[in-house]
């Protein structure tokens, strides 16, 4: 009889490389951050309606079929957004940390990396409330769950513009939820002795 037993090995971060700066203590938020090809799945134009009327910074750090659409109604809306090409990886820890909020507004993900670097680096994160982002984010604990709707995603946003003390909450908690169950050099050491343990 052949005994067979699964072992979940997640998305991991360098810990090191992805690290706090320090909070930003004014009351209002100033600059989003989103991370992902500019494509459907993603819903950046619901990202964009959310954000429509506030006024803040919005970079999304990606390429894709959409940019030009993106670009287009940011524009009629008068959205200020800055699209940025895929950036070395090594450049990403900088453009985390120049950013108050990171949003992941889509509508299907896996089990999404750019969520564990955005928490590595202290970010207080909102999501929408798909797979992959739910198995990460706590509720008001380590980041905001939304609804995959503009006054959901608007509503969690100037909640945190205004709420100095839930940022620094869900940051600290972002922050050791990656420490504890996603430190790269830890799950790299798991499947070293998973490896060995098979052979």
């Amino acid at each position: 009889k052949i005994s067979r037993k699964a072992i979940f090995l997640p998305n991991g971060v360098n810990i090191l490389m992805f690290k706090p700066k320090k909070l930003n203590k004014q009351k209002n938020i100033e600059n989003l951050l989103s991370v992902g090809r500019l494509e459907h799945q993603k819903n950046y134009s619901l990202l964009l309606k959310s954000i429509k009327g506030i006024n803040v910074n919005l970079t999304i750090v990606g390429t894709g079929s959409q940019k030009d659409k993106l670009l287009k109604e940011a524009r009629v809306n008068n959205i200020n957004i800055n699209i940025i090409n895929s950036v070395p990886y090594n450049k990403l820890p900088a453009i985390y940390n120049t950013s108050d909020i990171f949003i992941l507004s889509s509508k299907i993900e896996g089990h999404p990396k750019v969520l564990l670097e955005a928490m590595a680096s202290g970010l207080p994160v909102i999501c929408t409330k798909v797979e992959g982002a739910k198995e990460i984010i706590k509720d008001g604990l380590n980041g905001l769950l939304a609804e995959n709707s503009p006054q959901s995603i608007r509503k969690h946003i100037i909640n945190l513009s205004s709420n100095l003390r839930l940022r620094k909450t869900l940051s600290v908690s972002a922050r050791r939820t990656v420490v504890k169950h996603f430190d790269l050099n830890k799950l790299l050491i798991t499947e070293i002795n998973t490896i060995k343990n098979l052979i």
